[in-house]
This record gives structure tokens, C-alpha cells and sequence, in this order.
């Protein structure tokens, strides 16, 4: 028995970074499988677009694989797959797709036009990206901010910097409009690096940047990797609010391991952070999600240190540790460290 369901389509995608391509579909289905499956896999397939398939129903069942034809500039993909005796969708690389998770085998069909075959892929780091797209995409956000932030609200601050950005950023949250103007950043900065600084502005309010791959200008069929605002909740990896340091955390910041007579008793957490913050001249960043999430205020938190000679780093642990907090020595995209304050237990 043949079902075919012939849909002469292509991506459409054409561009000066991506060439046009079609998909065609060629599937098995054993016959062992429900009686219905071949039927109700064709109009499930019909419906997702760009692609050519044909199923059929036989024993000889072909390994699913993908075979490459066309010119570079017009590839043609040509797919085979499986139909097994459960009625799922066996395509390459193992893949397996249920009737109702045709949305998905639409995701996989897309990223084959865009990326061609798994096998012929440049290996891919974080976020989806090669390791030279990321390093791209680190380069060009690692500029200052430029713009001033203290005291101002949110939303006038975004408003400011998102039409300077660097790279093309979008908004796919729709909560842009919604900030609250009583809502203000707290902090200056203005000589933090334009991705670890939007990272940090977008936090308290639930969103967050991650790559994708955007519209060069608008309006254009060309497409970059740039920069997409979205609710934190639907991303599975953001853009990070700073990295790891390579350096060792004394040869980055020397001043943090001076040593001094100390002798705190009844000052706020806050304040000991602030005295830090200023004596060795590092910018301090605070997970203020974290402190709603377990209600820590820390200018509301006493703490103590003995008297005795020890170093900023030590009594800066030793301090916030009292309030339930830790701090983490991190760079943003330029390599300039900065002071991450968390709290101790998990978000």
C-alpha cells in the first residue's frame, strides 16, 4: 500500500547566508503496525509545510538516514524513515516522534533545512551556536553599557539601550511595555559590558537574552545571530549575568586579598558590602530574586567579625555567610570582574 502526499514546497529561506533547500520525506511503515497509522502519519504531515513525503508499507525496512542531493546552493534533503509497530515515526539519528508530537518533527525538519545533516554540522557549543558564533557573538556585546542606570526605571533605561545594541535584539516577551515605571535599577552600570549588563536588567523582572538568530535590520531577508528578550521561564539556557574567571581570583582582583585589622559587630551585611565594594573598587551585582525568594534583606541583617587581621575576601565570606549569602568572583564579556551576591540556598 502507497500513501503519498505530494507537496511540492520549499523553505523559502533563501538568502546570502543560507540557500534555499527541500525536504524530501520517505517512510516505511511496517506492516505490523495499527492499520490507520500510515493514513493519519500523512495528514499529520501534510500540515507542516515545507516537505515532500511519501509513505509506504512494506517489510523492507530502510535504515532512516539522510541522503544529500541538489547543488550547495539548492540542496535537496532526502529523508528515510520508519513507521515501527507502535506507530511512531522513526527518523535519523534516533529520533522517535508519537502522532502527538507532529510540532516536533516539524522543529527537526526546519533545523535540517537550516543546518543540512547532523553529520556534515559544525560541532556546536552553548546555546546552539558553533564555538566560532559564540565567539563572535561574546565580541561584539563586550563593549560598555554607555549609558547611565542608577536610579533610573527599568523601562526608560531599556528603552535608551536596546536601539544602540551592539547586535540585533528583539523582544519575544511581550513585556516590554508592561514595566513598571516605579521600577528602578539600582545599580550604575554604565562600564559593565553591554550582554552581562542586559542579563542583569532584565533578571528581577523575569526575562532574560538568549542567541537566536534574528532579522539583520528590519525588514531584511537576511538573518544574523543576535540577541532575543524572552520570559525567563520558557528558555532552557540564558545569556549568563557574567562568566567564570580564567585568571585566579588574586590575580584578577589583588585588592580583595589585602589583608587589615578588622572589627565588625552589629553593621548590616549590606553595609560590609558596601565598605568592601568601595575600599577595594569592585562592582557588586545582587541576585535580588534569590533574596525575595528566602527574604533576606541584607541592610536588615546584622553581622559580626572578631577583631583580628584577615583579608576582604575572608571577611566578606565570613559576613555573608551570616545573612545566608556568598558572594562569586565573575568577568563579564570584556574580562572585567565584578562581585555576584547570592544567597546560599538555591533559587
Amino acid at each position: 500500500m502507497t500513501w503519498a502526499v505530494l507537496l511540492a514546497l520549499t523553505n523559502g529561506r533563501g538568502t546570502a547566508t543560507q540557500p534555499a533547500s527541500r525536504i524530501e520525506l520517505e517512510v516505511t511503515a511496517d506492516p505490523r503496525a495499527p492499520v490507520a497509522t500510515a493514513q493519519e502519519w500523512g495528514r499529520a504531515l501534510s500540515r507542516l509545510g515545507p516537505v515532500t513525503v511519501r509513505i509506504t508499507t512494506g517489510t523492507a525496512l530502510r535504515p532512516p538516514s539522510v541522503q544529500v542531493e541538489g547543488t550547495p546552493q539548492a540542496p535537496v534533503y532526502r529523508v528515510f524513515g520508519q513507521i515501527d509497530t507502535r506507530g511512531d515515526l522513526i527518523l535519523p539519528g534516533g529520533r522517535r516522534f508519537s502522532l502527538s508530537q507532529a510540532g516536533r518533527v516539524a522543529a527537526w525538519f526546519d533545523e535540517l533545512a537550516r543546518l543540512g545533516p547532523e553529520e556534515t554540522r559544525p560541532r556546536q557549543e552553548r546555546f546552539g551556536l558553533t564555538a566560532e558564533e559564540l565567539l563572535r557573538l561574546r565580541q561584539a556585546i563586550a563593549g560598555p553599557l554607555g549609558i547611565p542606570t542608577k536610579d533610573r526605571p527599568r523601562r526608560d533605561v531599556l528603552r535608551e539601550l536596546l536601539p544602540k545594541a551592539p547586535v540585533p535584539v528583539v523582544d519575544r516577551s511581550g513585556e516590554l511595555s508592561k514595566l513598571d515605571p516605579e521600577d528602578l535599577v539600582r545599580e550604575e552600570l554604565s562600564e559593565l559590558s553591554f550582554g552581562t549588563a542586559l542579563a542583569y536588567i532584565l533578571r528581577p523582572v523575569g526575562l532574560a537574552a538568549v542567541p537566536a538568530r534574528v532579522e539583520a535590520a528590519p525588514g531584511s531577508n537576511t538573518r544574523t545571530i543576535g540577541l532575543a528578550i524572552v520570559r525567563s521561564t520558557s528558555a532552557t539556557e540564558i545569556w549568563p549575568i557574567g562568566w567564570p574567571p580564567v585568571k585566579s581570583p588574586p590575580d584578577l582582583v589583588p585588592g580583595l586579598y589585602q589583608f587589615l585589622e578588622v572589627n565588625v559587630q552589629g553593621v548590616s551585611a549590606a553595609r560590609v558590602v558596601q565598605a568592601v565594594q568601595e575600599r577595594v573598587g569592585i562592582t557588586v551585582l545582587w541576585d535580588y530574586n534569590a533574596l525575595a525568594r528566602w527574604g533576606i534583606d541584607p541592610a536588615k541583617t546584622s553581622v559580626r567579625f572578631p577583631p583580628k587581621s584577615t583579608s576582604y575576601a575572608q571577611l566578606l565570606r565570613h559576613c555573608l555567610f551570616q545573612a545566608g549569602l556568598k558572594y562569586e568572583l565573575r568577568v563579564d564579556e570584556a574580562d572585567k570582574p565584578f562581585l555576584w551576591i547570592t544567597t546560599t540556598k538555591p533559587l
